[in-house]
């Protein structure tokens, strides 16, 4: 393994790409950009920390001679990039010993081209939400990473680096021990390629069952397949989603991708592809046992074998598939987790609703999601030498719940550390106080402030809230108005 490292420190170029992500935010992604980076410029011409920094090395220097290296720095941005926090409930970024904070700092004070990548539908940071060194990050133009166009997002990505190296990052040359394997994968793929097309010749003449198109974990994204009343063998017929097809079951949100009925020699199937996405810290199962189909009264279990894990703060997909009865028209996904249970109404005709792909595409659109008006003067929250101010509010649609975001901010100008969290917080609605479910709870040191984020599951159907901000003895209120379904 030192061998490796020492051919690495041996054979590395000057100019290189240097990606700093923080490892509890944006770990898998940063692995799955640095694999894709490295197949376009050769791994040697990479610097991420796990790859590059050999076993006993000083981490703040081999960081320092990075960050000197390189000719573009990638800051790989995810949903906790910003808030990140450490035991102490003391943001990270505004420790001046942070890695992320002087890698990037470093940056920038030497002019590299530095381009943000947004990854897990992260927003870019606002200046006044990054400490003194960091706010030039802001002004950067950034490029956004969707796990659904992945390989196109990429490939914007590759050539904006190409640009900035000023073509000279070539596509990495092959050894000949490459050249060989090459040569021999090549030679494999003809032969496989030769038998595969007997076979499928042979299957086109006398078989007269489908394949299968949507195998587990395997389908293609964003494909939007037309719908027949009599499914032809191997086209599946669509189904649409009549109220959505995101649910959200305390940390973990389960979307639809895609969703069709084949026809078989065994009869229907319903085919449903499905991304987890888990935005807690601990690994969470995934498989048979988390759906049930419901067509009338009749409630039937998946037949795909399916039974995974996904690890805290990533995502995976697998393809759920149940049997369908001929004259099937509607059914339901009922979907259980984490002690909650979400329904998710299908209609199997393909005639009300949207499909998945189109039903992902308002999403990512912002169409379900509602930034919340703020009062500035009511949304800044004094109790003393502790002052809260709700920054943005924003409510999410699913199709089980309303989810909403408080963004706060909490500044303790007070000779004392300050207990701050959900504790605090109460949300009334109809006449009845209910309690945050973020888990937020940390200290607040004199002189500092802290960023964090406060949730509150509602009622599809919630319009009119209070926002109850309690302090010891002193009590606050932030009305809140949520727009109706557009």
């Amino acid at each position: 393994m030192e061998a490796d490292f020492e051919v690495l420190r041996a054979n590395r170029p000057m100019s290189q790409i240097f990606i700093s992500y923080r490892r509890e935010d944006s770990a898998g992604h940063t692995g799955r950009l640095r694999d894709a980076l490295s197949a376009e410029f050769g791994a040697a011409r990479i610097f991420r920390d796990l790859d590059t920094i050999a076993p006993g090395d000083d981490f703040v220097q081999a960081i320092s001679r990075g960050v000197a290296s390189c000719a573009v720095f990638l800051a790989v941005i995810g949903r906790n990039w910003l808030a990140a926090a450490d035991r102490e409930g003391r943001r990270r970024l505004d420790m001046p010993a942070d890695h992320v904070r002087t890698e990037l700092t470093e940056a920038l004070q030497r002019g590299v081209r530095v381009i943000p990548v947004l990854v897990q539908g992260a927003s870019m940071p606002q200046a006044s939400d990054l400490p003194d060194s960091l706010k030039p990050l802001a002004d950067r133009n950034a490029i956004a990473l969707d796990d659904d166009d992945w390989p196109s997002d990429v490939q914007r990505l590759v050539q904006a680096i190409r640009h900035a190296l000023g073509g000279s990052a070539a596509p990495r040359a092959v050894d000949e021990r490459g050249r060989s394997r090459l040569w021999m994968a090549a030679s494999g793929a003809a032969v496989i390629a030769l038998v595969a097309f007997a076979l499928v010749n042979r299957s086109c003449a006398t078989a007269s069952s489908p394949s299968d198109p949507l195998p587990s974990s395997v389908a293609t994204p964003g494909v939007t397949r037309s719908s027949s009343s009599s499914a032809r063998a191997g086209t599946p017929a669509k189904v649409t989603l009549t109220a959505g097809g995101e649910a959200a079951l305390g940390q973990l949100v389960y979307e639809i991708m895609d969703a069709g009925v084949n026809t078989g020699s065994e009869g229907h199937a319903l085919r449903l592809r499905v991304r987890l996405t888990n935005h807690g810290r601990y690994a969470a199962g995934f498989g048979d046992s988390d759906f049930r189909l419901k067509i009338g009264d009749d409630v039937t279990a998946p037949t795909s074998g399916v039974g995974d894990i996904v690890a805290g703060e990533s995502t995976k997909e697998n393809t759920i598939s149940f049997p369908l009865p001929t004259s099937a028209a509607a059914a339901t996904l009922r979907v259980v987790s984490a002690g909650e249970t979400a329904e998710i109404p299908l209609d199997l005709t393909g005639r009300e609703g949207l499909t998945a792909p189109q039903d992902r595409d308002l999403r990512r659109a912002g169409k379900r999601t509602a930034a919340l008006p703020l009062d500035a003067d009511k949304a800044r929250l004094r109790f003393g030498d502790l002052t809260c101010e709700v920054r943005s509010a924003s409510a999410h649609r699913y199709v089980n719940k309303l989810v909403l975001t408080l963004s706060v901010r909490a500044q303790n100008n007070g000779r004392y550390d300050a207990g701050f969290g959900d504790y605090h917080f109460r949300l009334l609605l109809g006449g009845t106080a209910q309690a945050p479910v973020s888990g937020l709870s940390t200290v607040v040191s004199p002189q500092t402030s802290l960023d964090g984020s406060i949730v509150f599951d509602l009622p599809l159907d919630a319009r009119d809230v209070v926002i109850r901000v309690r302090y010891f003895e002193t009590t606050a209120e932030l009305p809140l108005t949520i727009p109706a379904a557009r």
